[in-house]
């Protein structure tokens, strides 16, 4: 007996995947990603690995050698996308949950006082709001200079809030070129 699921896609289309189908269901809180394979590759059972760099087709017994392609752009795609699922699996948008964004107000490309920033930002906030965890992403302006997206949780799911002013005080305690935006 073959079922068939309907699941409604991105683009608000439903679309049916058949019971033998191969699938990857992820579930994060009130996200669902299904992830389905129209067919199974049957060519790549004939190969197997030997090494790092070789691989050997063992119908025929021949050596054949890895060809290099950049993976940049596919690892980023998965990078963004484990991102996204940790995002989704970890905050609902309660009350115990805030985004930050963390500006400088002059230019900022130093990689090194870039962390420093923000981890003493983080030591600071840790004290006034202890069962707090975060996801911080940094991210370049157009004009190149860094910038912090920060989400942050309260870890017993308390009322996290954090006025404007304290929050000033936290990101530019330590020098007055930084400022906050909620």
């Amino acid at each position: 007996m073959c079922y068939t699921y309907k699941f409604y896609s991105r683009n608000r289309h439903i679309t049916e995947i058949p019971d033998n189908q191969l699938c990857t269901v992820y579930q994060c809180n009130h996200v669902v990603d299904v992830i389905s394979i129209q067919k199974r590759s049957r060519s790549i059972s004939h190969y197997k690995r030997i090494s790092k760099t070789h691989y050997c087709d063992v119908r025929t017994g021949e050596v054949f050698e890895y060809q290099k392609r950049e993976k940049r752009s596919q690892s980023l795609k998965d990078t963004f996308i484990q991102l996204r699922r940790l995002i989704n699996n970890n905050f609902t948008g309660k009350h115990s949950e805030l985004m930050l964004v963390l500006t400088y107000s002059s230019y900022m490309d130093n990689a090194e006082q870039l962390y420093q920033d923000f981890r003493k930002f983080w030591l600071r906030f840790k004290y006034h709001f202890p069962p707090s965890e975060y996801i911080c992403i940094i991210e370049p302006q157009a004009s190149g200079s860094y910038h912090f997206h920060v989400l942050v949780k309260s870890r017993d799911d308390s009322l996290l809030f954090v006025p404007k002013v304290q929050l000033d005080q936290l990101w530019g305690a330590w020098r007055n070129i930084c400022k906050t935006n909620y």
